[in-house]
């Protein structure tokens, strides 16, 4: 059961002006800015603008900024790149065991494309105690030349 907190509106609506993702597994994935959630403190947002890559290369990496505005370290479980369209392989780096209380951690993939034409990457990162669940970051748009 979901309870609905009004109190905490004027904080979503920022958290979503400012393009912020939450741990909510019901609100979160790919391309998606859902609100903050009061059960979890971590939120992330993409690091930078939609690349233009040259078609059949590889090495590429597009990264995330993970916020923990609570004083507790957040541990980082599983991480695991999703991909869509022409990027052939996605690769979630090894960025970090926790979220730093008060803190940020970046995190990344690496990945290759081959034909011109679109994808997006994406990363899903399990977040432990207070959150206890999969995080669904924002999705990357990436052009292939």
């Amino acid at each position: 059961m979901r309870f609905k907190l009004p109190t905490l509106r004027p904080v979503l609506a920022v958290g979503a002006l400012l393009g912020l993702s939450s741990c909510n597994p019901e609100e979160s994935g790919p391309g998606m800015a859902p609100a903050v959630t009061a059960a979890c403190p971590v939120t992330v947002k993409t690091a930078g603008t939609n690349p233009t890559v040259p078609r059949f290369t590889s090495g590429h990496v597009r990264s995330w900024f993970f916020f923990n505005s609570s004083s507790s370290n957040v541990s980082i479980g599983t991480k695991t790149c999703v991909k869509s369209g022409n990027i052939t392989s996605c690769t979630a780096n090894n960025f970090g065991s926790y979220v730093p209380a008060n803190g940020q951690i970046d995190g990344d993939v690496t990945f290759a494309v081959g034909a011109a034409g679109l994808g997006t990457v994406a990363l899903w990162v399990y977040l432990g105690a207070p959150c206890n669940l999969t995080l669904k970051a924002p999705s990357w748009k990436i052009s292939i030349d």
